[in-house]
């Protein structure tokens, strides 16, 4: 009866190692807006890396979209899914200058739209509302459109 034991001991010793060593395989998900989170900000914010947002058609009312992460936000069509941003205008004059002349030398300027902080971002099916720019930093996006002012 001991060798039983033994032998059954060593089986199960060896097969959790031969477990403990496979390699875990982590699936991308699919988030859905607005089912899964109400703003595509919200679901920006939740993602993993190479994670996938869809947003169903509609108009979406953001102020800024930041991106950090390897992702695809996927719309479901540029004629059908609308995402107006509205980044901050922001006021700027020389340091130096003294509080009457500011007037003069004040310039007005928007923050980036979208800025985009991370490798192999996908952006597709979108007509973007923007009065400004999308911001690229050390990324390799993937846009498909016309043009980035209107429908991507």
């Amino acid at each position: 009866m001991g060798k039983y034991a033994v032998l059954l001991l060593v089986i199960l010793l060896a097969s959790s190692i031969v477990v403990a060593l496979l390699p875990v395989v982590v699936a991308s998900k699919t988030i859905v807006v607005p089912y899964d989170y109400a703003t595509i900000s919200a679901a920006i914010a939740s993602v993993e890396d190479g994670d996938t947002i869809f947003v169903n058609r509609g108009n979406y009312e953001e102020e800024t979209l930041e991106i950090t992460k390897t992702l695809s936000l996927i719309g479901e069509g540029a004629e059908s899914t609308r995402i107006s941003l509205s980044p901050e205008l922001k006021v700027s004059f020389p340091p130096d200058l003294p509080p009457d002349l500011r007037k003069l030398e004040t310039s007005y300027y928007f923050d980036p739209s979208i800025k985009v902080n991370a490798s192999d971002f996908r952006l597709e099916g979108f007509t973007i509302d923007t009065p400004n720019i999308i911001a690229f930093k050390d990324s390799n996006p993937n846009m498909n459109g016309e043009n980035l002012g209107g429908t991507i």
